[in-house]
């Protein structure tokens, strides 16, 4: 059966629609020696956003059990295709979620030298002492993947975006007009605003600085974690940019 996820820069671009439309993204990225990380993404979608994706593949109506748009299968083969970048593991907990486990040689080059092309995303700065990483997420950024990717394609979903120049509170007002048939009982404009893309940082030695969120602590040791309404992350004009400065 044909899913919604077909490749994985179509996963980068439905991971911001989806937040937009009513789910939590939270990322985990574990810095380690050099420019090797580890990173494991969990995507929870709303009732309103899986029901909208099953739709659009024509699986609603068809089948008497719940059914994922997840595809693992295919997004195990994209990763394939992306150098330095392996797929370590994967689950389903239940229709509307994925979890990923990714194992990435090199952050800076990852996802520039294969299908996906997000260059410029994350940067590795060499201070002294001192490693710098800096993440920056812009609406353009989102856009343009839009154009190279199979959810393109999916005018449906191609349409959830916004338009140019649109402010957040009117951008709230346009998803909710064009979910409205998928409202259950909590608000779309509530479940809209609600959602967040949240990264937890962790870095080997000592985070001496977080830029654009907090530094926090467990029983694991430091962390930085970043969060942003996913609105906004798509309606402003100014690029978002988080940095984490840390002693190896």
């Amino acid at each position: 059966m044909k899913r919604i996820m077909a490749s994985l820069n179509g996963l980068i671009v439905l991971m911001f629609v989806a937040i937009i439309s009513a789910c939590t993204v939270s990322s985990q990225l574990s810095l380690r020696d050099g420019s090797a990380a580890s990173s494991d993404l969990d995507i929870h979608l709303s009732d309103e956003f899986a029901t909208y994706l099953l739709d659009l593949s024509g699986v609603l109506g068809m089948v008497d059990e719940p059914v994922s748009p997840f595809d693992l299968q295919a997004l195990a083969d994209a990763f394939d295709a992306e150098p330095g970048v392996r797929l370590v593991g994967g689950a389903i907990p239940d229709p509307s979620r994925l979890h990923i486990a990714l194992d990435i040689e090199d952050l800076e080059r990852a996802f520039t030298e294969g299908p996906t092309r997000i260059d410029g995303l994350v940067r590795l700065e060499d201070t002294g002492r001192d490693r710098v990483m800096t993440v920056t997420l812009s609406r353009e950024r989102v856009l343009e993947l839009t154009a190279v990717t199979p959810v393109a394609e999916q005018s449906s979903i191609a349409f959830l975006l916004p338009p140019d120049g649109m402010g957040a509170d009117e951008y709230v007002e346009y998803l909710a007009w064009a979910m409205e048939e998928y409202e259950t009982d909590v608000p779309i404009e509530t479940v809209i605003r609600d959602a967040r893309l949240t990264v937890r940082v962790t870095a080997p030695g000592q985070i001496l600085s977080v830029g654009g969120g907090r530094l926090g602590a467990d029983d694991r040791g430091q962390y930085a974690e970043f969060s942003e309404q996913a609105v906004t992350l798509l309606t402003t004009d100014e690029p978002t940019s988080w940095s984490v400065r840390y002693r190896p």
